[in-house]
């Protein structure tokens, strides 16, 4: 299974494509961390931010719970950034 991240409306890091992150085999588990700034309104004269921290875990097949608690996943893919352009 592919798992793949589409393009969002995020202000923050901006991503205009599809992402692939990682190919799970049956019985694998992958985890995907990023997070977000986006604008509350389309309108760049209305500055109010929000902001997301995902931690998502995907598994190809049924798994245990406790897998995504304390199992290694397969794959770890962070896409974590600095919400304002720096390190």
């Amino acid at each position: 299974m592919t798992v793949s991240r589409l393009p969002g409306w995020a202000a923050y890091p901006r991503r205009e494509w599809p992402t692939r992150l990682f190919t799970l085999q049956p019985g694998q588990v992958g985890r995907y961390r990023a997070n977000f700034r986006f604008l509350f309104t389309r309108c760049p004269c209305d500055p109010s931010w929000y902001y997301e921290n995902w931690l998502v875990h995907v598994s190809n097949g049924p798994v245990s719970p406790e897998r995504f608690l304390h199992g290694e996943p397969a794959f770890n893919v962070d896409h974590r950034t600095h919400l304002y352009g720096g390190r």
